[in-house]
């Protein structure tokens, strides 16, 4: 092939090289301005550097005829300046990735960050002087470098579990190929192959390829970790904190093991500080008494200077070692902890925890089943750790564990851990976009379950306050509307939300409907779920409402009676229509008004009976039970009898209560107007009080509308 050809195309490569590195700068750019965590920031930095290594590489290569001279191009001062530039970008936009994974997820003490900056001093002083540095210096620290961001994302696949494991595997693999594009390209690695004899096209050819295969993955893996909920969340501040509050946490433990008490104390103390910002204050009150038995220990070490006890005849109680256990969800893995504290004056030795039994149909265990640690000072205590990954959207079942020990008398001693049962659903989901049409059509032939309670909280309040729990259980908020009219000082409120598990993908939604007044201070609040797998709706309204109690919100459940009048109410509040049809004639015979907007009796009449007539057509003849439509906002719900059609118009599908009553209202009209239906003369006024019928068996008190 001829070689000008080979360069043309090279040319033409490397141009859709870096302006792939602009596009994906700017789209990590947008990503950014959503997201806001240093995360999204380091790769657009990343990407935004190293396009302006590119341009400096592409024209001194291109533009300026730059020779591989590895030493002292201080004479050639643009082949210098645009070296320099390659070299400082190239490792500034390395160094930005490092320097968010070796602070938040990684604890190397900064090593590769510091690398890239002593690897930029080195190769401007390379470029500068006449020495060789680059055999002895530069070329092993560039191949760390290159070859170390590809490790670390290994190493955190290897940490992590699902489908994060497969990105991070992804991306290291991405990385590879860009680090390949970058080091064919370098033209003192052209001399190397020139020496070994490869084809010209060779490196011309695979290095831009490699280059633009390896972005184009980058991006799209980065893209879909930035903007999935579930692994953007792991990106956030409150995520940032709680890594760094755990790494607290286990460098005080690691220091106590070593007896640096003061040490201990401090990590303590700032751990406390940041459960204290994420809002965890049973974390924080343990933080903060262990900093606080640590220092009362230290001030007893310094003030008494007791000598060490000889061991006593009497055999320790099992009670002065007491022993806590507890558990919470990070990063999608459930991790159980017990803590045993040594409450005896004397050190007890080879403490061992070891699980006995956990649900292994719903989790699987990620360490091994026995923790120990070789002693436990006196007054000390040690937390061990136990990880485990769910392969279900629900986990439910109990832990059981026991602690062994060596007492001060060479004894071994054994405790049963209190079993600790653990149900969590809310932290094993991502938020489900779907339309609010969709959701409603979904959930109709799905299990629902709910529970009512009375909440001293305005509605108005409570209705925003509902939206912000929903999203903190990662539901994703499809509507939340308000109903309420000038005239009347009663309000209605209804949320639906959506959510998907992370394992099995079973399908969840949850709705909040809430009544209250416009100034009261008392709501009354149902909080429903509903899901393809019942094993998952008793939880997440549990965590909903655990969540408003921890809020300061008083929650009082209310009586059988109470449940039947909100759900009367909850009735009358959506219910715009009644109308009640001749069969034979579909003419209608009295219909109601409820909603803002007059409707006209004879065309809504006509367009049910077209509905019925359709419907019975379709099943062959045979008369249809409740039939259930939805038209943009509003619920149609039918109820056919012998010889009337009796059609609701809603803007909320019914509970089974109204189904029950309209089946009662259709046969009750029937017995008292035979006579006038069997031969119906098209006359009306028999019909005239029909409300009268509505209302007792629908045990409406007042008339709640006018007659038409």
């Amino acid at each position: 092939m001829d070689v000008q050809i080979i360069i043309l195309f090279e040319i033409i490569l490397w141009l859709i090289a870096i302006a792939l590195l602009g596009y994906c700068g700017f789209n990590l750019y947008h990503i950014n301005q959503e997201q806001k965590n240093i995360y999204s920031w380091s790769i657009m930095m990343f990407f935004f550097f190293f396009l302006i290594s590119r341009l400096c590489t592409f024209l001194n290569v291109y533009v300026f005829n730059y020779r591989a001279q590895t030493t002292y191009l201080i004479n050639y001062p643009l082949w210098y300046w645009l070296q320099i530039g390659y070299a400082v970008f190239s490792h500034l936009g390395i160094m930005f990735v490092y320097y968010v994974i070796e602070k938040d997820m990684i604890n190397t003490k900064y090593l590769f960050s510091t690398l890239c900056v002593v690897d930029i001093i080195l190769t401007i002083v390379n470029y500068s002087i006449e020495a060789e540095l680059g055999l002895i210096l530069i070329t092993p620290i560039l191949f760390s470098i290159l070859l170390g961001l590809p490790m670390l994302y290994i190493y955190l696949g290897l940490k992590s579990s699902g489908r994060e494991r497969v990105n991070c595997f992804i991306i290291s693999i991405a990385i590879i190929l860009v680090a390949l594009g970058i080091v064919l390209s370098l033209p003192e690695a052209r001399l190397l192959f020139w020496s070994l004899y490869s084809p010209y096209w060779f490196y011309a050819i695979f290095a831009p390829v490699f280059h633009i295969l390896g972005t184009l993955i980058l991006v799209r893996m980065f893209n879909i970790i930035l903007k999935s909920p579930t692994q953007a969340k792991a990106l956030s501040t409150n995520e940032t904190l709680t890594i760094k509050r755990n790494n607290l946490i286990k460098t005080a433990e690691k220091a106590i093991a070593d007896s640096k008490v003061k040490v201990a104390m401090k990590n303590y103390e700032k751990a406390a500080k940041m459960s204290k910002k994420l809002g965890e204050l049973n974390i924080y009150n343990e933080c903060i008494n262990n900093a606080k038995e640590l220092k009362l220990s230290l001030i007893k070490t310094f003030s008494t200077l007791k000598p060490v006890k000889e061991a006593p005849e009497a055999k320790v109680k099992i009670k002065d070692v007491i022993i806590k256990r507890g558990g919470e969800v990070i990063g999608g893995k459930i991790v159980y902890k017990v803590k045993i504290q040594n409450n005896t004056d004397y050190n007890i030795t080879d403490v061992n925890v070891f699980l006995i039994s956990y649900p292994k149909e719903c989790m699987g265990l990620s360490s091994v089943e026995k923790r120990s640690v070789p002693k436990i000072e006196s007054k000390g205590f040690r937390s061990l750790e136990f990880e485990f990954e769910p392969h279900k959207d629900c986990v439910e079942g109990t832990i059981h564990a026991s602690v062994t020990y060596i007492d001060q008398l060479n004894k071994s001693n054994t405790a049963k851990v209190h079993p600790f049962t653990i149900r969590s659903v809310c932290d094993l989901l991502k938020p489900y976009k779907i339309q609010e049409e969709d959701f409603d059509n979904l959930i109709l032939n799905w299990q629902k379950t709910g529970e009512f309670t009375k909440v001293n909280e305005n509605i108005y309040n409570l209705l925003k306050r509902s939206e912000l729990v929903l999203k903190k259980h990662n539901f994703h908020v499809l509507s939340s509307k308000l109903y309420e009219t000038e005239e009347e000082d009663q309000v209605r409120g209804v949320i639906k939300s959506f959510a998907e598990g992370k394992y099995a993908g079973k399908k969840i939604g949850m709705i909040i409907e809430i009544l209250g007044t416009k100034k009261g201070e008392l709501s009354r609040i149902k909080t429903s779920s509903t899901s393809e797998d019942e094993a998952m709706m008793a939880s997440p309204i549990a965590e909903v409402m655990e969540d408003f109690k921890e809020s300061g919100l008083s929650m009082i459940e209310m009586s059988q009676n109470e449940q039947e009048t909100f759900i009367k109410e909850k009735l009358l509040q959506s219910l715009s229509f009644v109308l009640i049809i001749q069969k034979k004639s579909g003419l209608s015979l009295f219909s109601m008004n409820y909603g803002k907007s007059q409707l006209d009796s004879n065309l809504v009449s006509g367009f049910i009976t077209a509905l019925s007539s359709f419907g019975t057509e379709l099943s062959g003849g045979q008369t249809i039970g409740i039939k259930k439509m939805e038209y943009e906002s509003l619920k149609i719900i039918l109820q056919q009898g012998d010889y009337i059609n009796v059609g609701l118009i809603l803007n909320d599908f019914p509970e089974k209560w109204l189904n029950l009553r309209l089946k009662t209202f259709v046969k009750a009209f029937e017995d008292k107007y035979k006579p006038y239906l069997v031969d119906w003369d098209g006359n009306i006024e028999p019909f005239e009080h029909s409300d009268e019928l509505f209302y007792r068996i629908f045990e409406i008190g007042e008339e709640p509308a006018i007659p038409l």
